[in-house]
């Protein structure tokens, strides 16, 4: 390792991730020993963030109360995984899903689930990107943003869809095209669980690479189901249309307030 380097006035300090530049009063002042990271590293932030999110009381009994209901829910989960994974790889499926009242209902009530679930993931990997300084800096904080944001976006596409229903006609192909959101609603938490487990044991439990990594997942799942409400469409025999005015008021319009101003904040 090469030897520290003094100047005049300026302190250079150097680690093996990184090296650091001071002023000597901002040494005095008990800047030396500044982290950074190295790229791809964890940053102090991170670590911060996750020993608050250990230690914080308030989120380890909501980790505990979500557990429980999985666990209380396992028989309905199980039950209805074939039909979601059938609504995954074919659109056929989802019209089933819709036309059986009990694999709805099962359907339904395990989307309720994942949305526990999605809130507590979204929270822990922040993949809300609107934490601004002073504001979702804490777990808690985190959390509830989270949940305010996915709770406001259902709450949305509930109220256009009803819309939809009662102006547009053929309430077959929006009510299936509701029902299949909440299908991949479920997917898309399924796959959110199953990346972060695969970062925590295999993954050096890096939060960025994971959060990186749930955000793809996500963005993958969301293409199929893009897709698959075209292919709805298209069966029910709706027109060019009513097809793209549906999928530009619940679909891309929407996607456009939340992917645009993430990119524009980087």
């Amino acid at each position: 390792m090469e030897d520290n380097v003094f100047h005049s006035d300026t302190l250079e300090y150097r680690t093996d991730s990184a090296t650091t530049c001071r002023s000597i009063a901002e040494a005095w002042g008990g800047r030396l020993c500044e982290s950074v990271p190295a790229d791809g590293g964890t940053t102090d932030e991170d670590k911060f963030f996750t020993a608050e999110w250990g230690d914080s009381a308030w989120i380890q009994g909501t980790i505990a109360a979500t557990l429980l209901i999985l666990l209380v829910s396992l028989r309905k989960i199980v039950a209805i995984t074939p039909s979601l994974l059938g609504a995954f790889v074919r659109v056929k499926e989802n019209f089933n899903i819709e036309d059986s009242l009990h694999i709805r209902t099962t359907r339904n009530r395990v989307a309720l689930i994942s949305v526990l679930s999605m809130t507590i993931i979204g929270a822990r990997y922040r993949l809300i990107p609107y934490a601004l300084p002073g504001i979702g800096q804490s777990p808690e904080a985190m959390l509830a943003i989270t949940a305010s944001f996915i709770i406001m976006l259902w709450a949305y596409r509930t109220a256009a869809t009803a819309v939809f229903i009662r102006t547009a006609g053929k309430e077959r192909t929006y009510k299936v095209a509701r029902g299949t959101s909440y299908t991949y609603f479920t997917i898309a938490t399924a796959f959110a669980y199953i990346i972060a487990a695969c970062f925590y044991v295999f993954g050096g439990k890096d939060p960025e690479m994971a959060r990186k990594a749930i955000l793809a997942g996500l963005a993958l799942v969301y293409l199929i189901f893009f897709i698959r409400e075209i292919q709805i469409f298209i069966q029910t025999s709706r027109s060019a249309y009513s097809t793209f005015l549906y999928l530009c008021t619940l679909e891309i319009i929407p996607a456009a307030i939340v992917v645009l101003p993430a990119l524009l904040l980087k």
